[in-house]
């Protein structure tokens, strides 16, 4: 991840707890990389996990669309647990100019072998903001 896109996370109230060294390593942990998506323009999740860092956009969800704004996690989650899989939003469209964050959803459902703390909390933090969905 480069510095830019850490300096972008870290007014986001979802990543107050990552530390800059944190963003360093995610990079290579999670394949992150970030797109901005033009008002109008349609993108499929295709097994990632996308993080609304700015603008507004509308998520397929099951037979409709759902609203989104900055700070909306989507996408698979926990692909390697069929217990628990959830899909929010497998395609978005962007309302606005839209800056997404893509994650590959597979490393959401294990720590990797570095076994960094930035990771495991990570798998936390976003299994707590879809446990806070069903509610």
């Amino acid at each position: 991840m480069d510095e830019n896109l850490y300096e972008l996370l870290k007014d986001q109230p979802f990543w107050q707890w990552l530390p800059r060294e944190g963003g360093r390593y995610f990079d290579a942990c999670f394949n992150m990389d970030a797109e901005t998506v033009p008002a109008g323009e349609h993108r499929q999740t295709k097994g990632r996990v996308g993080y609304l860092i700015s603008g507004r956009a509308h998520l397929k969800s099951g037979d409709g669309l759902d609203r989104a704004g900055e700070g909306t996690f989507f996408g698979v989650v926990q692909p390697g647990r069929p217990e628990t899989r959830k899909m929010v939003g497998t395609d978005l469209w962007a309302v606005t100019e839209c800056k997404v964050l893509w994650l590959d959803g597979a490393v959401l459902s294990s720590v990797c072998y570095a076994a960094c703390w930035f990771h495991a909390r990570l798998i936390r933090e976003v299994d707590g903001y879809f446990e806070g969905l069903k509610r």
